[in-house]
């Protein structure tokens, strides 16, 4: 009898935590996170001002929480582990990755891209803990696959560089794709498969040559170094060497 009722008692709570959570993430997503109370929460989950800090310790957690549940509905880690672990060539894993995201942030599940934008850009968000937890793990996926296209290792400072240039197409898509004007930005009549294909070719095109010209400074690095050698240690033989 004791289990059945703290089991009861269990589920309770879960059913309170997220009935909580909807409620935030659906005001957040419309109103910002600067004008969003608890107590407008409360109301709009039908709970007491009390459950909100029980189940999330304070305003701020229940904010950092519908963040990583948004993040954790759009892009699921393990559909992007499936397209980076399989064995299609690395072009199509690359369109794959992008369908993916852009058909899960269309449609209905607008408004959590929408709550993760606001969240991004207003100072009342914490995002520590959605770095933490769902960004950074996704991102090193993300690097891998890059590497794999490119050719440059996951750990060199000239892929870290070159995944700014990799997230900036998707995320403006995302961000303002349908929001821009035809004359601006013509993806934004695009489906989910005609963008991933366009931005797909883009990105793998551009890592290729980005691996290209690695390749090559690596090329002229071990010249270099090579010359060093055969001078006896001195950078540059020059005209005293003779």
């Amino acid at each position: 009898m004791q289990q059945e009722t703290t089991r009861r008692q269990r589920a309770d709570g879960a059913a309170t935590r997220e009935k909580i959570l909807q409620a935030a993430s659906r005001l957040l997503s419309r109103r910002g996170f600067a004008n969003v109370t608890c107590r407008d929460i409360a109301a709009r989950a039908h709970v007491d001002l009390a459950s909100i800090n029980y189940h999330f310790g304070s305003r701020r957690g229940l904010f950092a929480a519908a963040l990583i549940a948004a993040h954790h509905d759009l892009f699921q880690i393990e559909e992007m582990r499936k397209i980076v672990d399989s064995p299609q060539p690395a072009d199509q894993k690359v369109k794959g990755m992008l369908r993916m995201i852009l058909q899960q942030a269309s449609g209905e599940n607008g408004w959590k891209m929408k709550l993760l934008f606001r969240g991004l850009l207003d100072e009342e968000a914490s995002l520590r803990p959605l770095f933490d937890t769902e960004v950074l793990p996704k991102f090193a996926l993300v690097r891998r696959l890059a590497s794999e296209v490119s050719g440059i290792p996951e750990n060199d400072p000239a892929l870290r560089r070159c995944m700014f240039c990799v997230i900036s197409p998707v995320f403006t898509l995302l961000a303002f794709g349908k929001s821009l004007p035809n004359n601006l930005y013509s993806l934004q009549k695009d489906t989910p498969e005609e963008a991933a294909e366009f931005i797909g070719r883009y990105m793998t095109d551009w890592l290729r040559e980005e691996g290209r010209r690695w390749k090559e400074a690596g090329c002229a690095k071990e010249a270099s170094a090579a010359e060093v050698i055969r001078h006896g240690g001195h950078e540059s033989a020059g005209p005293l060497a003779a």
